[in-house]
């Protein structure tokens, strides 16, 4: 019996080893994903699996796939998984990517979907929903906004973490060390237009790594990650932990020597500096313990003395995987690198509005096309401008691994609050206009860099403004709506009456016909039983009338009225004059006219009916017309265009003095004239009876025999109208 248990105990033995040797490589391989070697920790799970499939090590391989970019690999690694309702929501996630990358967003919209099932109060579930809308989103955003440009000293190797620093660059790269080699800090005068780089500053550079640093506002500190001192052992190939460094420019130009900040314990990383804009708060990336996954956005406030202990920004910004590089606009504004949040690649660039009272952030951003690509893209950062800057990325077509690119803002995107002015409430309906307004139909202004746009701004009910945005007006926000409040439309009322002119009493069942500038008819009312009407003008326009009833001069209006402007209420009065006034009703005085009607006549020899007068006098013995009665030949001229189914005479008479016959020849010539006037100015001829009636009809008591002062006389000397009859 004592060898079979002797066997026993061997067997035993071996199946301890053996799982303590597959323990010790996945440990391994966790610590080579925590140091980025992902290669690495490919090769030890697939030894693992190799012995002993196993779902966790399965899933850790597929997304050490993902991570070293591999994603055809990565696919294959996640359909191995069979037991997905005890794998982590993450893995889902991750799976989703790759299908992204692999297949397409309608291949990766199911697996998002079981992952909003198990996460439903995730913060990227809202952008989950609809993947490929999303995406579609992301890669359109800034369509024709902005241009990016490849940095002309990018070198084979890696170039990366651009900051500008003054008018110079400085970012870090490989270039002196060799594939895989160490990174310094170099800099270049004038980067976009620089080819050659120079190291940075010598004091800084070691046989470590040097790379993502920050300046102060003057320019005298410097922040920067560095490979920790601590190592035993450094090569090519080895990544080990970052801490983050400060030095201090003194008056020689010269830095001091770097010191760390202790962010975290040196078995953790801290990477990635970014100062805010009071400079008491810095942002930083690393792994500590008790974060959400990966690499964690953190920040520490500096406290007088010391930089306090590190704060994690929290889930909203934080996910399972990698936030890296951040960068504080002056705004405040955060922006970084994730390759958590829903992006076009793997590394995608992002933005939040900074957090308030309370430490909220607000909703994380993709940066969109060009910024982001299916490659990484990393370490933004912004001119003081906030129109051009630079960031990093290993997309193709550079000159080799990751590559500084720079970028500016052509046009940027304003977009509009359209407001009531007397409550703030947003008004429904609204709309923007403008010669710089966007022509693919997007919403928002296509806003020219460095330069104005005169927009209008409308709403039904609402009059509309118009004003001039310049891109360099203080305080132009373009991450927020631009507020533009409309006061209530004003109503342009009109009231009116229209009068007999002969009786003064009102007229019933009078038209009355709005035309707009164009000549358009815009509106057609009647007269009530007291001749009153009333309306409102649309407003923006200018309009004229013309009122007619039936036996009465039809009359166009001198008078324009614009709705527009403070005053809102418009008061016509229009006295319309019939076609004949009865002889017997009233011997009306001769005076002058009210304006827009003509002055009775008196009747003479025996008439029916009252004559209308011209103010149209003649010199004695002349037949010519005098300049003064130019104004009052115009009226009757329009007149008859105003009426052109009545047919006139046009009688003309003399005084009383002199040979009759000479009188009446004088008086036909002058009718004549009258009449030969009106039909060089269009007016048909049959439509025009001269008639000429010498001295025979008298107004006053200047007959022959009796003498009068030459103003009476002048009365006598005179040209009258009235309706004969109708067009045939």
């Amino acid at each position: 019996m004592r060898k079979p248990i002797l066997l026993f105990i061997a067997v035993a033995l071996l199946a301890i080893g053996s799982t303590a040797a597959q323990n010790s490589k996945i440990r391994r391989a966790e610590e080579a994903m925590r140091l980025l070697q992902y290669a690495e920790a490919i090769k030890l799970y697939q030894e693992v699996i190799a012995k002993s499939p196993d779902q966790k090590v399965q899933t850790s391989l597929a997304v050490a796939y993902r991570k070293n970019l591999d994603y055809a690999n990565a696919a294959a690694a996640f359909r191995q998984i069979t037991d997905w309702e005890n794998v982590s929501p993450d893995c889902l996630l991750q799976y989703g990517r790759v299908l992204l990358q692999t297949e397409s967003c309608t291949a990766a919209q199911p697996v998002f979907d079981s992952f909003i099932e198990r996460s439903p109060s995730d913060g990227r579930v809202p952008h989950l929903r609809d993947i490929c809308s999303y995406l579609a989103s992301a890669q359109n955003k800034n369509d024709g906004q902005i241009e990016v440009f490849q940095a002309g000293f990018n070198s084979p190797l890696a170039d990366m973490s651009p900051v500008l620093f003054g008018n110079d660059l400085v970012f870090a790269s490989n270039r002196n060390a060799g594939a895989g080699g160490f990174m310094d800090l170099f800099v270049v005068p004038q980067p976009s237009q620089a080819v050659d780089a120079a190291p940075f500053a010598t004091e800084l550079n070691t046989k470590l790594h040097e790379a993502a640093a920050v300046f102060s506002r003057d320019l005298s500190r410097i922040f920067y990650t560095r490979s920790r001192e601590s190592a035993t052992v450094y090569t090519d190939s080895r990544i080990v932990p970052l801490e983050i460094m400060t030095s201090t420019r003194q008056n020689d130009g010269k830095w001091s020597k770097p010191e760390p900040l202790n962010l975290c314990p040196p078995e953790f990383a801290a990477a990635h500096p970014a100062l805010s804009p009071d400079e008491k708060r810095l942002y930083f990336s690393s792994d500590l313990p008790g974060g959400f996954g990966g690499k964690d956005l953190y920040y520490s406030d500096w406290n007088g003395s010391a930089w306090g202990t590190p704060v994690n920004l929290g889930p909203d910004i934080n996910t399972e995987s990698d936030e890296l590089f951040p960068f504080i606009a002056p705004d405040n504004r955060l922006y970084f690198a994730s390759d958590g949040h829903p992006g076009l690649g793997s590394l995608d660039l992002f933005s939040v509005a900074a957090g308030g009272a309370q430490g909220e952030w607000g909703a994380v951003e993709n940066l969109g096309a060009p910024f982001n690509s299916p490659e990484d893209d990393f370490a933004f950062s912004l001119a003081p401008d906030g129109l051009s800057g630079y960031f990093s990325s290993n997309r193709p077509g550079g000159a080799g691994g990751d590559d500084v690119y720079g970028f500016r803002y052509a046009y940027r995107t304003l977009n509009f609050s359209i407001q009531d002015a007397a409550t703030g409430n947003p008004l429904e309906n609204a709309a923007v206009e403008s010669a710089c307004n966007r022509t693919d139909g997007k919403p928002g202004l296509r806003f020219p860099v460095n330069d104005c746009c005169t927009v209008t701004a409308s709403a039904p009910g609402y009059d509309s403004q118009t004003l001039k945005i310049c891109d360099t007006e203080t305080g132009l926000d373009f991450s927020t709506p631009y507020p533009i409040r409309l006061a209530a439309e004003k109503i342009y009322e009109l009231t009116g009456r229209v009068l007999d002119e002969d009786k003064g009493a009102p007229l019933s069942g009078a038209a009355i016909h709005i035309f707009d500038a164009s000549g358009a008819l815009a509106q057609a009312l009647v007269s009530d039983q007291n001749g009153q009407f009333a309306t409102t003008l649309p407003k923006g326009k200018c309009y004229k009338f013309k009122v007619e009833k039936g036996d009465y001069f039809a009359q166009t209006l001198d008078e324009q009225i614009c709705a527009e402007g403070a005053v809102t209420l418009f008061r016509l009065e229009i006295l319309l004059q019939p076609f004949w006034i009865s002889a017997s009703n009233t011997q009306r005085p001769l005076h002058a006219p009210v304006k827009g009607v003509f002055a009775s006549g008196t009747a003479t020899a025996g008439d029916k009916t009252v004559p209308y007068l011209l103010q149209i006098y003649y010199d004695r013995y002349s037949s010519d017309i005098r300049e003064d009665a130019l104004p009052e030949m115009t009226r009757l001229q329009k007149l008859l265009e105003d009426n052109p189914g009545i047919v006139l005479e046009i009688s003309s008479h003399t005084d009383t003095r002199g040979d009759k016959g000479f009188n009446q020849k004088l008086s036909q010539k002058r009718a004549d004239i009258v009449v030969r006037w009106l039909i060089e100015r269009g007016i048909e001829s049959k439509r025009l009876i001269a008639k000429g009636y010498g001295k025979s009809r008298p107004v006053n008591r200047c007959v022959d025999g009796v003498t009068c002062p030459e103003a009476e006389h002048q009365l006598n000397r005179r040209t009258e109208f009235r309706v004969i009859g109708t067009v045939k």
